[in-house]
């Protein structure tokens, strides 16, 4: 518990000086404003507006992490979160793992697995902002089917629920933070909290390129782990509706893994 106290408080205390939250990269040239909620660990509180589809993807990821016992790393390739506006500021969505690969080794051991990953069912509401023209905060509700094979996903289905939230500063800046609770299933009837915590601090240098810093964690009820990383992105805006990106997440406990890299795009047609 003592790790994921001092993490808190680390991100708490650098909030108020860096301003971590999300800003959204809106295009002043389209109505309704484009919005993504990629990249970073700290969810976008901006719904897609009704009609309108959106598609953010993960193009690619790559971790690793290495103790003095064993060496591992991931593959995910083409992640996405399919999303839909609907009335009244919500938006439904799904997110898919198409392809993982990991692999595991250590002292005579060896194991990897590959395969569909899971997928996950989403609801955002919208409380305020909207607009992303001030303060802004949504509630997002959402359940992890188990479709992956090969062990690489959750043995049941998982339900969960996160808080998300910013505020637009001057000269472009921007803070964000998300928390969230998720029910982890262990098998048969075992069941254990997960809970979660993201501060950004966001900058737009120009019309089209902006910058993020973040820090992230993520605390398990019962194993008493806490991975946490400090995290680092950019965007550039290639269209009124079409982003790229691409990031470092650095492990910065000894649960978490000790980078992870990615590029992303998203794009609202």
């Amino acid at each position: 518990m003592r790790s994921f106290a001092l993490v808190a408080v680390a991100a708490c205390m650098v909030a108020p000086v860096f301003a971590p939250a999300f800003a959204p990269a809106f295009a002043d040239d389209t109505d309704p404003p484009f919005a993504a909620s990629r990249p970073g660990e700290t969810e976008g509180p901006i719904a897609v507006p009704k009609g309108y589809f959106q598609a953010e993807t993960e193009i690619a990821s790559f971790s690793h992490d290495r103790s003095s016992r064993a060496k591992s790393s991931a593959i995910s390739l083409a992640a996405t979160s399919l999303r839909y506006g609907l009335p009244a500021d919500f938006d439904a969505e799904l997110i898919v793992q198409p392809y993982l690969r990991t692999s595991l080794s250590a002292a005579g051991f060896k194991d990897h697995g590959d395969g569909f990953g899971d997928a996950t069912i989403r609801v955002l509401k919208n409380l305020m902002g909207q607009d992303g023209k001030g303060p802004s905060l949504a509630l997002i509700g959402y359940l992890t089917l188990p479709t992956a094979r090969n062990g690489l996903g959750a043995p049941a289905a998982q339900p969960g629920a996160i808080v998300t939230g910013g505020v637009p500063l001057a000269d472009g800046w921007a803070t964000a933070w998300t928390v969230g609770v998720e029910r982890l299933a262990e098998g048969g009837d075992q069941h254990q909290a997960e809970f979660s915590v993201a501060l950004q601090l966001s900058h737009s240098f120009t019309d089209k390129i902006g910058g993020y810093v973040e820090l992230a964690g993520v605390r398990d009820e019962h194993n008493v782990r806490t991975m946490a990383s400090a995290d680092l992105g950019a965007t550039l805006a290639i269209g009124p509706t079409t982003q790229l990106d691409a990031g470092v997440n650095l492990g910065i406990t000894s649960a978490a893994d000790n980078t992870n890299l990615f590029v992303g795009w998203a794009h609202r047609f």
